[in-house]
């Protein structure tokens, strides 16, 4: 019957649009380490509806992200931070976290090892810290901020562990050591305990 057939139509419409899930237009801060797979962009806009189908969209953009930024088991690498909206995806959701339109998610990355990359800056200084975090300070987004305020300092992680009450990383500042300076001096202004490792200048 017509009536009948309007009615499995309906149905499988309607049964359609929620299982479809609303894809929104999300701004994503990508890191000096990983901007020769974004064609040297430090901004870049993508369609997603959570963190891990934005990781996916990306890597439709630039193939090769998503290995830099998941292992092998499409898990986030531990080293790799994920900050939506200031806020570390940690203590969110993971990479289940929704997200909306106007999102803005900021990727900061890790190295385990290795050299660092190089600026084609005349002179750049490589200045390594141990930071401690008080446990009233662990979920803040300290290097997102960072990062957000001092944009001619890159920023690696070397090494680091977070649990839910007790924190430290060891972090490797690159750029003019005058900035550096005024960078490592607005982490301290946030009340992290900051002890220097090493000093290294490249040129």
């Amino acid at each position: 019957r017509p009536e009948s057939l309007r009615a499995w139509y309906n149905f499988k419409r309607c049964s359609t649009w929620a299982n479809t899930k609303v894809r929104f237009m999300i701004k994503v801060r990508i890191p000096t380490p990983l901007r020769p797979l974004t064609g040297g962009k430090g901004e870049v806009e993508t369609q997603a509806s959570d963190i891990q189908s934005m990781i996916e969209s990306l890597n439709g953009q630039f193939p090769g992200l998503k290995d830099r930024i998941c292992d092998g088991g499409g898990e986030i690498r531990r080293f790799v931070n994920i900050y939506l909206n200031e806020e570390d995806i940690r203590f969110m959701n993971g990479k289940t976290t929704a997200l909306k339109d106007g999102d803005e998610v900021s990727i900061v990355p890790a190295i385990a090892g290795g050299s660092p990359v190089k600026s084609h800056k005349a002179s750049v200084a490589h200045l390594r810290f141990h930071l401690r975090f008080p446990e009233d300070k662990i979920k803040e987004p300290v290097l997102c901020k960072i990062n957000r305020e001092f944009p001619s300092v890159d920023t690696n992680i070397r090494r680091a562990d977070v649990r839910e009450k007790t924190g430290w990383m060891d972090v490797e500042f690159s750029g003019d050591a005058g900035d550096i300076e005024k960078a490592i001096e607005g982490v301290r202004k946030r009340g992290i305990i900051v002890d220097p490792i090493e000093l290294n200048v490249v040129e």
